[in-house]
Protein backbone atom coordinates (compact mmCIF):
# COMPACT_ATOMS: atom_id res chain seq x y z
CA UNK A 1 0.00 0.00 0.00
CA UNK A 2 2.88 2.71 0.37
CA UNK A 3 3.82 2.73 -3.37
CA UNK A 4 -0.19 4.37 -3.95
CA UNK A 5 1.33 7.35 -2.10
CA UNK A 6 2.52 8.30 -6.07
CA UNK A 7 -1.09 9.14 -7.65
CA UNK A 8 0.03 9.47 -11.37
CA UNK A 9 -1.26 7.61 -13.94
CA UNK A 10 1.02 5.72 -14.80
CA UNK A 11 1.77 4.50 -11.17
CA UNK A 12 -1.61 3.85 -10.73
CA UNK A 13 -2.37 1.88 -13.55
CA UNK A 14 0.84 -0.37 -12.88
CA UNK A 15 -0.37 -1.16 -9.15
CA UNK A 16 -3.93 -2.13 -10.16
CA UNK A 17 -2.81 -4.22 -13.38
CA UNK A 18 -0.17 -6.13 -11.25
CA UNK A 19 -2.43 -6.55 -8.30
CA UNK A 20 -5.14 -8.09 -10.41
CA UNK A 21 -2.61 -10.44 -13.35
CA UNK A 22 -5.22 -11.82 -15.79
CA UNK A 23 -8.26 -11.62 -13.87
CA UNK A 24 -10.89 -9.03 -14.22
CA UNK A 25 -12.47 -7.29 -10.85
CA UNK A 26 -15.61 -9.25 -9.52
CA UNK A 27 -18.57 -7.43 -8.29
CA UNK A 28 -19.40 -6.67 -4.64
CA UNK A 29 -22.09 -9.24 -3.79
CA UNK A 30 -25.16 -7.14 -2.97
CA UNK A 31 -26.98 -8.25 0.73
CA UNK A 32 -30.71 -9.78 0.52
CA UNK A 33 -32.94 -7.93 2.47
CA UNK A 34 -37.01 -8.23 2.73
CA UNK A 35 -39.87 -5.43 2.87
CA UNK A 36 -43.03 -5.66 4.83
CA UNK A 37 -45.58 -3.73 4.39
CA UNK A 38 -46.95 -3.64 6.87
CA UNK A 39 -45.38 -5.46 9.72
CA UNK A 40 -47.62 -7.71 10.72
CA UNK A 41 -47.77 -6.58 14.78
CA UNK A 42 -50.97 -8.68 16.01
CA UNK A 43 -53.93 -7.74 17.40
CA UNK A 44 -52.49 -3.93 19.13
CA UNK A 45 -52.39 -2.16 15.24
CA UNK A 46 -55.30 -1.32 13.24
CA UNK A 47 -54.16 -0.23 9.58
CA UNK A 48 -56.26 0.57 6.78
CA UNK A 49 -56.13 0.37 3.34
CA UNK A 50 -58.06 2.22 0.34
CA UNK A 51 -59.53 -0.07 -2.22
CA UNK A 52 -56.99 -0.70 -5.06
CA UNK A 53 -54.19 -0.93 -2.56
CA UNK A 54 -52.03 -3.33 -0.68
CA UNK A 55 -53.10 -4.92 2.76
CA UNK A 56 -50.31 -6.65 2.91
CA UNK A 57 -46.95 -7.14 0.85
CA UNK A 58 -43.58 -8.23 0.53
CA UNK A 59 -40.73 -7.95 -1.46
CA UNK A 60 -37.05 -9.28 -1.42
CA UNK A 61 -34.53 -7.11 -2.62
CA UNK A 62 -30.63 -6.74 -3.32
CA UNK A 63 -29.40 -3.82 -1.55
CA UNK A 64 -25.66 -2.38 -2.01
CA UNK A 65 -24.06 0.14 0.25
CA UNK A 66 -24.65 3.84 -1.51
CA UNK A 67 -23.41 7.63 -1.35
CA UNK A 68 -25.35 10.05 -1.37
CA UNK A 69 -24.16 13.87 -2.90
CA UNK A 70 -26.34 16.54 -1.97
CA UNK A 71 -24.90 18.54 -4.47
CA UNK A 72 -22.81 18.67 -7.47
CA UNK A 73 -19.16 18.20 -6.93
CA UNK A 74 -16.57 19.51 -8.82
CA UNK A 75 -13.51 18.08 -8.89
CA UNK A 76 -10.01 19.97 -10.33
CA UNK A 77 -7.02 17.76 -11.26
CA UNK A 78 -4.12 17.22 -13.35
CA UNK A 79 -4.10 14.12 -14.76
CA UNK A 80 -7.06 14.11 -16.90
CA UNK A 81 -8.92 17.93 -16.11
CA UNK A 82 -11.63 18.30 -14.21
CA UNK A 83 -14.51 16.01 -13.35
CA UNK A 84 -17.79 16.55 -12.26
CA UNK A 85 -20.45 14.40 -10.16
CA UNK A 86 -23.57 15.18 -10.26
CA UNK A 87 -26.25 15.43 -7.64
CA UNK A 88 -27.71 12.04 -6.98
CA UNK A 89 -26.75 8.32 -5.67
CA UNK A 90 -23.71 6.53 -6.14
CA UNK A 91 -23.59 2.62 -5.40
CA UNK A 92 -20.68 0.49 -4.36
CA UNK A 93 -19.73 -2.04 -7.17
CA UNK A 94 -15.93 -2.69 -6.65
CA UNK A 95 -13.35 -3.00 -3.77
CA UNK A 96 -9.40 -3.54 -4.46
CA UNK A 97 -6.99 -3.21 -1.51
CA UNK A 98 -8.45 -0.27 0.56
CA UNK A 99 -10.51 1.65 -1.74
CA UNK A 100 -13.94 0.74 -2.86
CA UNK A 101 -15.72 2.73 -6.14
CA UNK A 102 -18.90 3.77 -6.03
CA UNK A 103 -20.56 3.87 -9.45
CA UNK A 104 -23.21 6.59 -10.24
CA UNK A 105 -26.88 4.58 -10.74
CA UNK A 106 -29.62 5.31 -13.40
CA UNK A 107 -30.36 8.95 -14.05
CA UNK A 108 -26.93 10.68 -12.46
CA UNK A 109 -24.58 12.37 -14.81
CA UNK A 110 -21.12 12.51 -14.11
CA UNK A 111 -19.02 14.57 -16.33
CA UNK A 112 -15.06 13.94 -17.21
CA UNK A 113 -12.68 15.62 -19.48
CA UNK A 114 -10.86 12.64 -20.87
CA UNK A 115 -13.58 11.33 -23.34
CA UNK A 116 -12.28 8.07 -22.92
CA UNK A 117 -13.10 7.61 -19.10
CA UNK A 118 -15.94 9.61 -19.46
CA UNK A 119 -18.83 6.29 -18.98
CA UNK A 120 -17.37 4.86 -16.45
CA UNK A 121 -16.52 7.93 -13.93
CA UNK A 122 -17.43 7.14 -10.15
CA UNK A 123 -16.51 8.19 -6.69
CA UNK A 124 -13.68 6.59 -4.64
CA UNK A 125 -13.56 6.02 -0.75
CA UNK A 126 -10.69 4.56 0.72
CA UNK A 127 -10.60 3.15 4.03
CA UNK A 128 -9.28 5.15 6.10
CA UNK A 129 -12.26 8.48 5.16
CA UNK A 130 -10.35 10.10 2.35
CA UNK A 131 -12.06 10.66 -0.97
CA UNK A 132 -11.54 10.59 -4.72
CA UNK A 133 -12.90 11.04 -7.67
CA UNK A 134 -11.88 8.28 -10.53
CA UNK A 135 -12.84 5.67 -13.24
CA UNK A 136 -12.99 1.89 -13.65
CA UNK A 137 -11.02 0.59 -15.73
CA UNK A 138 -12.79 -0.45 -19.66
CA UNK A 139 -11.32 -3.82 -19.48
CA UNK A 140 -12.53 -4.62 -15.63
CA UNK A 141 -9.59 -5.06 -14.15
CA UNK A 142 -9.75 -2.08 -11.81
CA UNK A 143 -10.32 1.62 -11.29
CA UNK A 144 -8.18 4.35 -11.13
CA UNK A 145 -8.16 7.19 -8.29
CA UNK A 146 -7.65 10.65 -10.12
CA UNK A 147 -4.92 13.28 -8.34
CA UNK A 148 -6.27 15.35 -5.32
CA UNK A 149 -8.22 14.60 -2.46
CA UNK A 150 -11.93 15.84 -2.01
CA UNK A 151 -11.97 18.89 -0.10
CA UNK A 152 -14.10 18.86 3.42
CA UNK A 153 -16.16 20.86 2.04
CA UNK A 154 -17.44 18.64 -0.70
CA UNK A 155 -16.95 15.71 1.55
CA UNK A 156 -19.56 16.95 3.82
CA UNK A 157 -21.98 16.86 0.99
CA UNK A 158 -21.97 13.35 0.94
CA UNK A 159 -23.73 10.89 3.24
CA UNK A 160 -24.27 6.98 3.74
CA UNK A 161 -27.34 5.30 2.24
CA UNK A 162 -28.36 1.78 0.24
CA UNK A 163 -29.18 1.35 -3.02
CA UNK A 164 -31.67 -1.45 -4.49
CA UNK A 165 -30.07 -3.13 -7.47
CA UNK A 166 -32.82 -3.87 -10.31
CA UNK A 167 -30.68 -5.61 -12.12
CA UNK A 168 -30.46 -9.11 -9.95
CA UNK A 169 -33.83 -10.94 -9.75
CA UNK A 170 -36.78 -10.00 -7.02
CA UNK A 171 -39.98 -11.09 -6.01
CA UNK A 172 -42.59 -9.07 -4.58
CA UNK A 173 -45.77 -10.45 -2.91
CA UNK A 174 -49.52 -8.07 -2.43
CA UNK A 175 -52.64 -8.70 -1.11
CA UNK A 176 -54.78 -6.33 -2.57
CA UNK A 177 -58.20 -5.17 -1.20
CA UNK A 178 -60.75 -4.48 -4.00
CA UNK A 179 -64.27 -3.92 -2.34
CA UNK A 180 -67.24 -5.37 -0.45
CA UNK A 181 -70.50 -6.03 -1.86
CA UNK A 182 -73.35 -7.18 1.29
CA UNK A 183 -70.97 -9.83 3.41
CA UNK A 184 -68.87 -10.69 0.03
CA UNK A 185 -65.71 -9.17 0.87
CA UNK A 186 -62.82 -9.20 -2.18
CA UNK A 187 -59.25 -9.43 -2.47
CA UNK A 188 -56.57 -10.15 -5.34
CA UNK A 189 -53.35 -11.67 -5.22
CA UNK A 190 -50.47 -10.31 -7.39
CA UNK A 191 -47.21 -11.45 -7.41
CA UNK A 192 -43.54 -10.24 -9.40
CA UNK A 193 -40.86 -12.31 -10.33
CA UNK A 194 -37.59 -10.81 -11.47
CA UNK A 195 -38.05 -7.86 -13.64
CA UNK A 196 -40.83 -6.01 -11.68
CA UNK A 197 -42.24 -4.64 -14.91
CA UNK A 198 -43.50 -7.78 -16.51
CA UNK A 199 -47.15 -8.76 -16.11
CA UNK A 200 -47.53 -10.09 -12.83
CA UNK A 201 -49.18 -13.04 -11.78
CA UNK A 202 -52.49 -12.75 -9.85
CA UNK A 203 -55.82 -14.41 -8.67
CA UNK A 204 -58.71 -12.86 -7.49
CA UNK A 205 -60.61 -14.36 -4.22
CA UNK A 206 -63.82 -13.74 -2.15
CA UNK A 207 -64.29 -14.00 1.35
CA UNK A 208 -67.82 -14.26 3.21
CA UNK A 209 -67.96 -11.89 6.19
CA UNK A 210 -71.21 -13.51 7.76
CA UNK A 211 -68.57 -16.79 8.11
CA UNK A 212 -66.09 -14.96 9.88
CA UNK A 213 -64.23 -11.97 10.06
CA UNK A 214 -60.75 -13.82 9.42
CA UNK A 215 -59.03 -13.69 6.07
CA UNK A 216 -56.42 -16.43 5.31
CA UNK A 217 -54.53 -16.66 2.40
CA UNK A 218 -51.30 -18.83 2.48
CA UNK A 219 -49.45 -17.78 5.60
CA UNK A 220 -51.06 -14.35 5.65
CA UNK A 221 -54.00 -13.59 8.15
CA UNK A 222 -55.77 -10.62 8.83
CA UNK A 223 -58.72 -9.51 11.02
CA UNK A 224 -60.96 -7.45 9.12
CA UNK A 225 -62.73 -4.61 11.38
CA UNK A 226 -64.47 -2.85 9.24
CA UNK A 227 -64.80 -2.75 5.27
CA UNK A 228 -66.95 -0.76 2.84
CA UNK A 229 -65.94 0.48 -0.83
CA UNK A 230 -63.93 2.96 -0.17
CA UNK A 231 -61.37 1.09 2.09
CA UNK A 232 -60.91 -1.28 4.66
CA UNK A 233 -59.44 -1.25 8.10
CA UNK A 234 -58.00 -4.45 9.61
CA UNK A 235 -55.63 -5.85 11.58
CA UNK A 236 -52.74 -8.25 10.25
CA UNK A 237 -52.01 -10.85 12.20
CA UNK A 238 -49.36 -12.65 9.98
CA UNK A 239 -47.69 -11.47 7.04
CA UNK A 240 -46.07 -13.69 3.82
CA UNK A 241 -42.88 -15.07 4.96
CA UNK A 242 -38.92 -14.66 3.82
CA UNK A 243 -37.73 -17.01 1.02
CA UNK A 244 -34.81 -17.55 -0.81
Amino acid sequence: RGQEVKLTFSTLVAIILAGCAVQQLPKLPPKQAFLDIPLATGSETVSTARVGNSVVQKAKLYERPAKLLAGEIVHKHLLSGTTVLGQGKYAALYEFLDSTYYAPTEGVETQQETEMFRDSTGLIVRDDGRHYTGYFMSNGLGFVRNDGELSEEQIALISNTTHVDLELPSFKQEFVYNGVAESIVRFMYREYKDDMARPAFTQNLVYDLNQSNRIVFQSVELEVIEANNAEIKYRLLSGFPDYE
